[in-house]
């Protein structure tokens, strides 16, 4: 909470030294004068596919003006402006005291990478005439290709007697594929020894079915 802080810090010393005064810490916290949150936008991970099937992600930032006194705020965006990854539906303007604002901040890739920026956000006021740098807002996104992986990286068979069957299983899961159709193959290795792949479940994976079961019998 705003207000002015007096706090006494006890203190004691070994051996009955004898303590001449009693530390005391005094602060003052204030209201801050503007708000920008999140002022971490973290767009996490996003995957790529086509570039003209890129369409962005978005999350909605709010700004408010907790002050008497209407405030001018600009955020210095231009590194943003010559990649074009980073969008933002405001950059500037004026809020009245105790006005907010929303609006959105988006994020679209369209190759592979990591993508990192920071933001000054300056405002100025009657009080502040000259462009004070207020916060650093941080705009974060990862990009990266659809895959599949699987729940297992080894698959054992269970141990049988001879002429049994021995089976088991794993899963194939989608990560970022809209629609796929899986075909299986075999090396020569393994296909000359006999084993076979069931798949129970169909053979297609996507947005609606996000993990498929695969059989192995031998």
């Amino acid at each position: 909470e705003a207000g002015d802080y007096d706090i006494e810090i006890p203190m004691s010393i070994e051996k009955s030294v004898r303590v001449e005064s009693t530390p005391y810490v005094k602060c003052k916290s204030i209201n801050p004068q503007f708000i920008f949150e999140p002022s971490l936008i973290d767009f996490k991970r996003k995957i790529v596919t086509k570039p003209d099937r890129c369409y962005p992600k978005f999350i909605t930032v709010t700004i408010s003006n907790i002050d008497e006194e209407d405030v001018n705020w600009f955020l210095k965006d231009d590194e943003i402006k010559k990649e074009g990854i980073f969008q933002i539906e405001h950059n500037k303007g004026t809020l009245k005291s105790k006005e907010r604002l929303e609006f959105k901040v988006s994020f679209n890739p369209y190759t592979v990478g990591e993508y990192n920026h920071k933001l000054p956000l300056f405002i100025t006021s009657s009080k502040v005439k000259e462009p004070l740098k207020y916060v650093d807002v941080i705009l974060k996104g990862t990009s990266s290709l659809p895959m599949l992986y699987f729940n297992k990286r080894e698959v054992i068979m269970p141990v049988v007697p001879l002429d049994i069957e021995t089976t088991s299983s794993f899963r194939v899961l989608n990560d970022g594929y809209e629609n796929c159709n899986l075909k299986c193959q075999f090396i020569d290795d393994v296909a000359n020894i006999g084993v076979k792949l069931t798949f129970p479940e169909g053979l297609n994976i996507g947005i609606t079915k996000q993990k498929i079961r695969v059989d192995l019998a031998w």
